[in-house]
């Protein structure tokens, strides 16, 4: 049976072990849940913590962000107009550090973030790749370099929690994400087509640009469970080492 089956290896996460309990930085906003301008108390926090966090949070063993490194994305897609096995191997995604969050909501007693971020700048992949299969008519066949170019890019994301307590302390341990995003172009450009044939790769790029909508449709997906898998270790990284009343005291 032909399916998709996606694989994601981030960089350095492998190694995480669970570690102490450590203190938000000096200047991180905390917001207390009696505050009446709780929930944008969170939005102010989130965007003035952006910059540090972008360049990383070592003593939360956060990497950098931007850009963000994942080792391997394989997407394997036997069916449809994109009938394709493409594997991605150090992936870099850069524009994140851009991002501001728009809409940021805290739900303290149901264990929710929901959040919407906008990206100043494009969201660009770039990575090695190799490629074969079929696109919409056309075959398909490379290994070289690769960029796509996401602008105009709006995410959304809601990730829900459980409560854990550790050592009298309760944090949250994250238990799912689910994460969307838009785009109103994507730009592809893929180097060494049909082994180096200019003529072929020329004419591939300009059929898989004019045909972009089509083709995020078929590999959204894909797409948004690396970014979710990325984001979601993040998140858990954070969480699972800062008590939630550190973050969102109660008085």
């Amino acid at each position: 049976m032909n399916s998709l089956f996606l694989v994601v290896y981030i960089c350095g996460f492998i190694f995480y072990t669970e570690a102490s309990p450590v203190k938000l930085p000096k200047g991180f906003i905390q917001c207390k849940q009696t505050d009446p301008q709780f929930q944008k108390c969170v939005n102010d926090a989130v965007n003035e913590a952006m910059p540090e966090l972008v360049k990383g949070v070592p003593r939360f063993a956060l990497p950098p962000i931007d850009p963000l490194r994942i080792t391997s994305l394989i997407i394997d897609q036997g069916h449809g107009p994109v009938a394709i096995k493409l594997n991605f191997t150090d992936l870099d995604i850069h524009g994140i550090g851009t991002g501001t969050v728009k809409d940021l909501h805290v739900d303290i007693e149901n264990k929710e973030i929901k959040l919407k971020i906008d990206l100043a700048e494009p969201c660009v992949l770039d990575s090695t790749y190799s490629i074969l299969g079929k696109v919409l008519i056309l075959p398909i066949s490379g290994t070289g370099h690769s960029k796509y170019t996401l602008s105009g890019f709006k995410a959304e994301a809601t990730t829900k929690y459980k409560e854990v307590e550790k050592d009298g302390e309760i944090y949250w341990s994250l238990d799912h994400m689910d994460f969307d995003f838009s785009t109103t172009k994507l730009h592809i450009t893929m180097e060494n087509l049909f082994n180096g044939d200019k003529a072929l790769g020329d004419n591939m790029n300009v059929f898989l640009n004019e045909n972009w909508p089509e083709i995020l449709g078929e590999l959204k997906g894909a797409f948004r469970t690396a970014f979710a898998s990325a984001f979601s270790e993040i998140a858990k990284r954070f969480f699972d080492r800062v008590p939630i009343n550190q973050v969102f005291p109660k008085q």
